[in-house]
């Protein structure tokens, strides 16, 4: 699932894969991982207050 969003991204030609709405189970890192897998941009996992800009 995640890995797939990875390779969305790429495919879509995004500079910056920023994963949200993901589940809560805490495996935060792991999820990055499995993105940075087929995503080879940068992958990040919003922080509170943290502005991106698009």
């Amino acid at each position: 699932m995640i890995a797939g969003q990875g390779m969305i991204a790429g495919q879509a030609s995004v500079k910056q894969l920023v994963l949200v709405h993901l589940p809560g189970d805490g495996k935060l890192e792991f999820m990055r991982d499995e993105a940075s897998r087929t995503f080879h941009g940068p992958v990040d996992i919003p922080e509170p207050l943290r502005m991106y800009t698009l």
